[in-house]
């Protein structure tokens, strides 16, 4: 069945902790708040689904046959997303999670267990492909020819995560994007800086210049987000008064998700797609602010 987008990257099977601050080391944590989810991909799928109910979703991704990858299987048909591109491998990937709701920080351990494959899945007829992540070497690793053999007739999206991605070429992979997206956490990382934590009038700069080799490129922080397309570019100012302590996980992967429904559905993304974005991914944080 053709599908409307084909989300790709890792699936992890994530164990959360909820803790008021990071621990030190021989601290002994009574109780705390656990939670076994999976995330990665999933999470942009399940975000995608959660916002548009007849939107046809693909998943490209590695799976073990363990009952942990077979649960994964029952929850994405369950969503209705196609998994006929999803392989199989022997084990789950995962990750322990550490969220710090005194400064709504995360601390990620992933595991990575997959390996090249040896017959990729044919997404020569999927039209659009959004990658998760474009930075991260284990993505790399397993997904970089599909990038690179693109067809005339695909539109690809992707996102970043890694605060630092020294061991991966990422401009050789830019010029095949079409949308890129990402949180100024990543400003330093591909704009080869070391001190860009906001949208100052250097970034922009910056950013306009990136703009000449990705053609729609959407930057977003807690409270603002910017969208460049041919250099010019709009911003949105979003103003969020909560004292709430947040479980931040997915909250990039939500953004995201709204933008990507935002431009199959709309065809285009405005100011008010910037304020629909910021408001869904508040939205999951504050719904899961426990877990």
């Amino acid at each position: 069945m053709p599908s409307d987008i084909t989300i790709c990257g890792h699936i992890y099977y994530d164990i959360i902790y909820l803790l008021n601050k990071f621990p030190k080391e021989k601290d002994d944590i009574r109780n705390p708040i656990v939670k076994k989810q999976f995330g990665g991909a999933f999470n942009t799928l399940k975000a995608l689904r959660r916002i548009n109910k007849k939107l046809k979703i693909n998943a490209m991704s590695i799976l073990g046959k363990d009952h942990i990858g077979n649960e994964a299987i029952k929850e994405l048909k369950r969503l209705k997303i196609q998994t006929n591109n999803i392989v199989r491998s022997n084990q789950t990937n995962d990750d322990f999670i550490i969220i710090n709701q005194k400064n709504n920080s995360k601390t990620v351990f992933p595991r990575t267990f997959h390996k090249k494959i040896k017959k990729m899945p044919n997404l020569k007829n999927t039209k659009w492909i959004h990658f998760m992540y474009l930075d991260n070497i284990e993505f790399l690793d397993i997904y970089s020819d599909i990038i690179i053999n693109k067809t005339d007739n695909q539109i690809f999206s992707a996102d970043i995560s890694n605060k630092k991605f020294k061991k991966t070429n990422i401009k050789k992979y830019l010029p095949f994007i079409d949308y890129l997206i990402f949180s100024t956490k990543e400003l330093n990382s591909i704009l080869g800086g070391s001190n860009y934590n906001n949208f100052t009038p250097d970034v922009v700069n910056k950013l306009k210049n990136l703009n000449k080799i990705v053609p729609n490129i959407i930057v977003h922080s807690k409270s603002k987000s910017m969208f460049f397309h041919n250099q010019n570019f709009i911003i949105y100012d979003y103003k969020i008064k909560t004292n709430e302590k947040l479980n931040i996980l997915g909250a990039g992967d939500n953004f995201a998700a709204c933008i990507l429904n935002e431009i199959i559905s709309k065809k285009t993304i405005s100011t008010l797609s910037l304020q629909k974005a910021h408001k869904f991914a508040t939205a999951y944080c504050l719904a899961n602010k426990n877990i």
